[in-house]
């Protein structure tokens, strides 16, 4: 399996730019700045395990916390949408003492919270950058997919009220998951890790991708950053594509020269940042997984 994963990555990674480029680029880099981000790219693992150390009604120790989230990244080749992902942390909380339903709940509150903080970062960088988009046109297009959702939120409420059976399968765990939303929002400190830690994840991919930049000789703003990455990271989710593979680069390519900087400068930038937070994670995960197998920690 880590022989057919280190295949797959080298594979894909050819069929976004050629090998040879990149090494040319790389003969050209900084050297510093490539070591920086890839000390920074650490940064989002780290944000990602105390997020759910927040999240989690029991103690969850940070190095196995950690780990898992490699592990993740590892499991994130083969599912696309971060089903894998959520499936192994409610494993991971499930191993850690709780049932599956309140598992549920952790995982869920660190997904939608990184999400809301995500969309704060986006919009206040957004306005800080200067740049803008045509929110009218984007409401039009949108416009019968949100009619469709209100519908059929409208007839799943109907059913849970009309139908006892469904309502007294589905009512439980819902009122679990909310217990647990509850608390920690009760709890300002595990609150305050919980989205702290979420905008440190989302500002360690932009500074990774800045770094990046700047050893091949680019330059951009935090702002422009935060905008390229997450609009990247929004549009490369919707895609059914394990991670994004291939729609992240091109999305993250076409932000970078958008804002100004080289092609010559996007590529290699683009693909190194690939490289160090999400081609090179599942080499790791691959170990990780196997050692948090081996210690009943999944």
């Amino acid at each position: 399996m880590a022989f057919a994963t280190m295949f797959a990555i080298f594979y894909l990674l050819g069929q976004v730019s050629e090998l040879s480029d990149m090494g040319a680029a790389l003969a050209n880099a900084s050297y510093g700045w490539l070591v920086l981000a890839f000390l920074i790219s650490f940064i989002p693992r780290f944000a990602g395990s105390t997020a759910l150390m927040a999240a989690s009604p029991v103690k969850l120790q940070l190095e196995p916390t950690f780990q898992l989230q490699y592990a993740t990244a590892f499991t994130t080749l083969a599912t696309p949408g971060g089903y894998g992902a959520s499936v192994m942390n409610i494993r991971y909380l499930q191993c850690a003492g709780m049932d599956v339903t309140t598992a549920v709940g952790p995982s869920l509150l660190v997904s939608w919270s990184g999400s809301l903080v995500q969309g704060v970062l986006f919009l206040v960088a957004l306005w800080i950058s200067g740049q803008s988009f045509d929110a009218t046109s984007t409401l039009t297009g949108n416009a019968r997919l949100v009619v469709l959702g209100v519908i059929v939120l409208g007839v799943a409420v109907g059913l849970l009220w009309r139908l006892p059976k469904l309502r007294n399968l589905v009512v439980p765990p819902l009122k679990q998951i909310w217990a647990t939303f509850r608390e920690v929002f009760a709890q300002p400190r595990r609150a305050l890790v919980l989205l702290g830690s979420a905008a440190a994840s989302s500002l360690g991919f932009a500074l990774c991708l800045g770094a990046c930049v700047h050893a091949y000789g680019g330059d951009i703003s935090l702002a422009n950053l935060v905008v390229v990455n997450i609009g990247a990271s929004t549009l490369s989710s919707v895609v059914p594509v394990p991670g994004g593979m291939g729609v992240a680069e091109a999305a993250m390519v076409a932000g970078l020269t958008a804002m100004g900087v080289p092609t010559d400068v996007a590529i290699p930038a683009v693909l190194t940042h690939r490289l160090f937070t999400f081609w090179f994670p599942p080499f790791v995960g691959w170990f990780t997984t196997r050692s948090l197998i081996a210690r009943s920690y999944l």
